[in-house]
């Protein structure tokens, strides 16, 4: 199974009995997109069995077009790769599972603040979204024993 994982949301508190007020003003907002299961996993090169003995971690920066699918594979600045006798062999089968897999495309939504027809229940109503472009950061190592444990950092 493949999780990505969330940054931690920050939230602001007023003082006690203080009713917070949210900004009334149109928003852009961009929603991330999501993988749609299953997700492929990389096969552990036939080459590689046996012949490895510590863990060989891939990191890579991966971008999703407005379409959905993984457009570019690249070197992440967030999950680094280890080196090794077979490097190029698990980054072709990290690439070759990723050239399978889909997600929902990104979009941006505009957002307008409205208010309920008898003036309560303020609710944001979304009046035109654009798919975007969406980048992702995974790891994926390879365990001695032939194994592939993911990991997803956003």
């Amino acid at each position: 199974m493949f999780s990505f994982v969330e940054r931690p949301l920050v939230a602001a508190t007023g003082a006690a009995n203080q009713v917070m007020t949210i900004a009334r003003e149109p928003v852009d907002v961009k929603v991330k997109a999501e993988p749609i299961e299953p997700l492929a996993t990389p096969v552990y090169p036939r080459v590689a069995l046996g012949r490895v003995r510590l863990p060989l971690t891939v990191g890579v920066r991966i971008n999703v077009d407005p379409n959905g699918r993984v457009a570019h594979v690249g070197a992440s600045m967030v999950a680094f790769s280890t080196g090794g006798e077979f490097a190029e062999e698990f980054r072709a089968a990290v690439e070759e599972a990723l050239a399978q897999w889909r997600f929902k495309p990104a979009e941006f939504r505009h957002m307008i603040p409205r208010t309920g027809s008898n003036g309560l229940g303020a609710y944001w109503q979304v009046t035109r979204t654009q798919p975007a472009d969406d980048a992702f950061d995974l790891a994926f190592t390879f365990t001695a024993k032939g194994d592939v444990v993911s990991e997803g950092l956003r």
